[in-house]
């Protein structure tokens, strides 16, 4: 015991294991399962012994051989540290943990991916009333969901349903505003509605966010679909300069656009 006591501070394996629960039993047993074979010899050779000297010097040889083997055999148990203890506290090191990434968007949860899943889908099939009910049912989940939003919103749009198409749409918007897609779909959607102003305002905001991140993008298709949609709204409501400006942005990235080519010279036709 006292050998232990003064080898845990070279021999950190025999301090983690007098820390722990059956720790202290160690060092009994280990003097135990020697002595079971050191003892018998000694006894035997003890009774050969005439009294005196003699049986005195086999008796600490007997307790000398005794504890080197102990210690020898505590000293090979406790060599090596457990891994995860600290050699100066001895308390497990805790594994640090990384903070997971900042997620924009909600993750699906394992119950509404199902869902989720099978909105889309239905929503590529074109069942579109079907589509809206599995998509319900995740945003009922996932209620900031950004994707599901646009998805039934989308859905909602095919079946005519703008009122609730607006909704699903705003919602997108609400939970991302540098989120660049629920811009456009408004402005479709306000189109339809009628709400010819507020879809302009929205247009602009979707041109003013794609050329930011893109310089070309004017010159791209989806340029194209843009300022083609704000002529048409700008025709509606009358403003036939702007109306022409914006069709003269498309024949400038296709020149061969028959149906801009003809707005543009309604547009012109009716200009006082």
């Amino acid at each position: 015991m006292l050998l232990g006591g003064i080898s845990s501070s070279f021999l950190p394996g025999i301090s983690v294991m007098g820390s722990s629960t059956m720790g202290p039993l160690v060092l009994p047993f280990i003097s135990m399962v020697i002595g079971v074979f050191i003892f018998p010899v000694a006894g035997a050779l003890w009774a050969r012994k005439g009294a005196g000297e003699s049986k005195a010097k086999l008796g600490v040889s007997t307790l000398l051989v005794h504890t080197l083997f102990a210690y020898g055999l505590l000293v090979s148990i406790t060599l090596e540290v457990p891994e995860g203890y600290q050699t100066d506290i001895g308390p497990p090191i805790q594994t640090e943990i990384s903070a997971p990434e900042k997620q924009t968007l909600a993750a699906p949860t394992i119950e509404g991916l199902n869902y989720y899943e099978q909105g889309l889908k239905l929503l590529e099939d074109r069942n579109y009333p079907l589509a809206i009910e599995n998509l319900t049912g995740f945003i009922n989940i996932n209620p900031k969901h950004l994707e599901a939003y646009m998805a039934r919103g989308h859905a909602y749009a095919s079946l005519e349903q703008y009122d609730k198409a607006l909704v699903d749409y705003e919602m997108a918007n609400q939970l991302d505003k540098s989120y660049v897609w629920p811009y456009h779909y408004l402005a479709l959607t306000l189109r339809d509605l009628g709400r010819y102003q507020e879809s302009i305002n929205n247009s602009e905001t979707y041109v003013e966010l794609r050329l930011m991140e893109s310089d070309v993008w004017s010159e791209t298709e989806q340029g194209l679909g843009a300022y083609f949609h704000m002529g048409e709204v700008y025709f509606q409501i009358g403003q036939y300069k702007k109306s022409i400006e914006y069709f003269d942005k498309v024949l400038e990235i296709d020149e061969d656009h028959a149906v801009a080519l003809q707005k543009k010279l309604e547009a012109a036709g009716l200009i006082e």
